[in-house]
């Protein structure tokens, strides 16, 4: 059995906040500690939203292809196809277009510049913006004093961005249901009219 340091989350980037108390001694809050798990938490989150956007991405992606090619390939059949027909495949490609962009939307990395309190460093982009690793050491010096609300407003960024991406991943899985219900009642009415 290993020993195990409290508060000690096992994750490997976890982020440190320390709180210096009377004697100088730093010593992590629980507050600090809770705020830490929720952000880590929310990275995994959002991990697992691109996961999913990504697989549903290609797979839409294959299915979009395949439906293409077979529309082509039979284009001088289409138009001997209903009007019902016709505009219900459009409906279909709509959606299907749809949903493809929607994850996309989800899916693409998005580094926006935030305001942060004192100039604080809080992830890569702020990073980047250091000119050398003089800079960088006294941007992240100037940073210990507010880290604790660099924290939060990175929490509360990184739960609107797993939000954000769940939204778009539920608008896609909307519009996919509708190239679904399409493509059924396109064989229905084509079943029908022959």
């Amino acid at each position: 059995m290993t020993d195990r340091k409290p508060g000690a989350s096992g994750r490997g980037h976890s982020l440190r906040r320390h709180v210096e108390v009377g004697n100088g001694s730093p010593e992590s809050s629980p507050e600090a500690e809770y705020t830490r798990t929720l952000v880590q938490e929310t990275i995994d989150e959002i991990g697992r939203a691109d996961s999913k956007a990504a697989m549903l991405l290609a797979g839409g992606g294959i299915l979009i292809g395949t439906g293409t090619s077979a529309v082509v390939a039979d284009a001088g059949r289409l138009s001997h196809l209903s009007t019902d027909v016709r505009v219900t495949l459009w409906i279909a490609l709509v959606a299907a277009v749809a949903g493809l962009v929607f994850l996309a939307m989800a899916a693409y990395p998005r580094t926006g510049r935030e305001q942060r309190p004192g100039g604080a460093i809080a992830y890569f982009g702020d990073v980047m913006q250091a000119s050398d690793p003089g800079a960088l050491r006294a941007a992240i010096r100037d940073s210990l004093p507010v880290h604790e609300e660099v924290i939060v407003q990175k929490l509360f960024a990184l739960s609107r961005i797993v939000a954000r991406k769940y939204r778009l991943i539920k608008l896609a899985f909307a519009a996919f249901l509708v190239v679904l219900a399409a493509g059924a009642a396109c064989v229905i009415l084509s079943l029908l009219v022959t």
